[in-house]
């Protein structure tokens, strides 16, 4: 196999299993763990079909939002350049992001701002959108293409995300984004779980809310790491959407 056909491979494989996740969550998405449970435990299969499938951000964003490296190195994109390429890649509130309102939408509340002239960062910015706005789901859901394009390069997959995510999002809005990003490039080379989540926490701001959460889950791993469900239990009790502010915290 050729370096070209494992890059092939293992992108194509990493995409599909989103897009699985994406397809099954769907219908119970904002759903909590026990309701959940008791609606559909155990899950084997897709919870329904769908004859047609709307476009979904989750999938979208990270396709589009890396056409900014068709004309930008590494080293010289700008948050504006990739705030640029979103209005050029997002239709005007059409399909794509979940257009539910200014203060209510993190990526329309950004779009919107973008399109006043309020230029990246600031357009995702807490001070601009308020922290409850600015640390919803999408910063990180859309930064999976910054892995893709720098394979065992995280510091450069830290970066790009770092300046993506904060043309929408702020603080630990933009920690996820690095988080993903920086796992799936270490991941072409570091296959255990636990030690790659443990190096890609080095990247992050040690003082969030995110690698702090991170760390926790670690050390809890370390003694019930035979024990999913009771991690589970663990995360729904500590860490549900009860205890954040906004309507998909990351």
């Amino acid at each position: 196999m050729t370096i070209f056909q494992d890059i092939y491979k293992r992108i194509y494989a990493s995409s599909l299993g989103k897009n699985i996740g994406i397809r099954l969550g769907a219908p119970i998405e904002s759903w909590t763990g026990p309701e959940v449970r008791k609606c559909y435990q155990p899950i084997t299969d897709y919870l329904t079909d769908y004859s047609q499938f709307a476009a979904d951000d989750d999938g979208n964003g990270p396709l589009f939002f890396a056409d900014v490296m068709k004309h930008h190195s590494f080293n010289h994109v700008t948050v504006q350049d990739m705030a640029n390429n979103l209005l050029n890649v997002v239709p005007y509130e059409k399909g794509f992001f979940w257009w539910g309102g200014k203060g209510i939408s993190t990526e329309h509340t950004a779009w919107l701002n973008l399109m006043n002239h309020i230029d990246a960062p600031l357009s995702g910015s807490c001070k601009q959108n308020s922290k409850a706005v600015s640390e919803q789901i999408g910063g990180q859901i859309f930064s999976d293409c910054w892995g893709y394009l720098a394979l065992d390069k995280p510091e450069i997959a830290k970066d790009l995300a770092e300046k993506m995510s904060s043309v929408t999002h702020d603080l630990d809005g933009i920690e996820g984004g690095k988080f993903i990003a920086v796992c799936i490039s270490l991941a072409w080379n570091i296959h255990d779980t636990r030690e790659l989540i443990h190096t890609a926490l080095q990247y992050l701001n040690q003082n969030s809310n995110y690698a702090h959460l991170i760390q926790e889950m670690l050390d809890f791993h370390l003694q019930y790491s035979k024990d999913p469900a009771r991690c589970l239990a663990y995360i729904e009790d500590k860490h549900s959407y009860d205890h954040y502010e906004g309507l998909c915290h990351i």
